[in-house]
């Protein structure tokens, strides 16, 4: 293995700006829910162009609102894709509805037809999940009549069609943007809004349902300052991307040379025919982390059969995804480049 420092699948980008925004939190001693949450929320409706925002606790629990605050629950369906990590699984089941499994596309994301197989006259809701920075056209969806939840947990800040009444982020660790952890619902319905956050804090009216999803002025903090370099940390992806796409060519991978457009690039994933796990140890042995798509598919654990999902199956064992970081270093780049296509051809 190489000596050179290990180049990481996924980390943080953090600055000393951001250290001297939370630093002057803490000096201020206001680090509970206040006026820094508010400032936080109002910035990322502004970025996302969305009338209303309520920060949460997390992703997971941003969905978990939205659900609730679109009042689906016991006896309802929510339709989401096989091919997604199990957190948007366990919101749904949280708020008590039960999770329907579709199929995807073969450029890492759900399709209107895949959709069309699983409705019934039980679905309530259709989570629309940007995988990887992929914009996925979300009012092809509108056909089937239901509320779309947009789930940009991995694609913050790409540009996403209108048409989902409800818009649900992730600021976890190694997200795009970070707090640390933390999450917020977005949507231009007053009435959506007031319930969401009636369920977050808990007043009255909503005892019953309260989902406790606090979060901080401290996270917040970290939020603003990561968001007023959020524009450099994007440019600097696609400059990656487009590294890669250029150098890579002709490797004898697919590349995501047709999501080129839809993406921002929160993942860059090929598209091989060889066992992942012998080329996880191939780009180990260069000192570099790579990781499947997902970690697991949500209908292995239901037991479903694997040739209702076609697609998911062969996405799933076909592909790999590389260093993508706005942290990285061009001969960081330039290392990946070199052992990929040593490996790859």
């Amino acid at each position: 293995m190489s000596a050179r420092a290990q180049i990481p699948h996924s980390r943080p980008t953090l600055t000393a700006e951001d250290h001297a925004s939370v630093v002057a939190c803490l000096t201020e001693g206001s680090i509970a829910q206040g006026r820094r949450v508010e400032a936080f929320e109002a910035a990322v409706a502004t970025r996302l162009g969305k009338a209303h925002a309520v920060a949460t606790a997390s992703g997971t629990s941003a969905l978990v609102l939205a659900l609730r605050g679109l009042e689906i629950g016991a006896g309802h369906e929510v339709v989401l894709p096989s091919y997604v990590c199990y957190a948007v699984r366990d919101a749904v089941t949280a708020a008590g509805a039960t999770p329907v499994y579709c199929d995807i596309g073969s450029g890492w994301s759900m399709t209107p037809e895949a959709v069309e197989r699983v409705v019934t006259p039980q679905t309530r809701a259709i989570i629309v999940v940007h995988n990887f920075g992929i914009a996925v056209p979300t009012g092809a969806f509108l056909r089937f009549g239901v509320p779309l939840i947009d789930d940009v947990c991995q694609s913050f800040g790409a540009a996403i069609e209108p048409g989902a009444v409800v818009t649900c982020a992730s600021f976890q660790a190694t997200k795009l943007l970070t707090t640390g952890e933390g999450g917020m619902v977005l949507t231009d319905d007053v009435r959506i809004y007031e319930r969401v956050t009636l369920l977050r804090d808990g007043a009255h009216g909503c005892r019953g349902e309260r989902v406790p999803a606090p979060f901080t002025d401290l996270q917040a903090a970290l939020g603003l300052s990561q968001l007023a370099r959020f524009e450099t940390f994007l440019a600097r992806r696609r400059e990656i991307a487009a590294a890669y796409l250029g150098d890579l060519s002709g490797i004898g991978c697919r590349l995501p040379v047709d999501v080129r457009e839809r993406s921002i690039f929160f993942r860059f994933p090929l598209r091989a025919t060889r066992p992942f796990e012998g080329v996880r140890l191939a780009f180990m042995a260069h000192g570099i982390h790579v990781r499947r798509g997902v970690d697991a598919l949500l209908h292995h654990a239901e037991g479903l059969p694997a040739e209702r999902f076609p697609e998911t199956e062969t996405t799933f064992a076909e592909t790999v995804c590389l260093p993508i970081l706005p942290s990285m270093s061009d001969d960081d780049i330039a290392r990946v480049i070199v052992a990929t296509r040593e490996i790859f051809s």
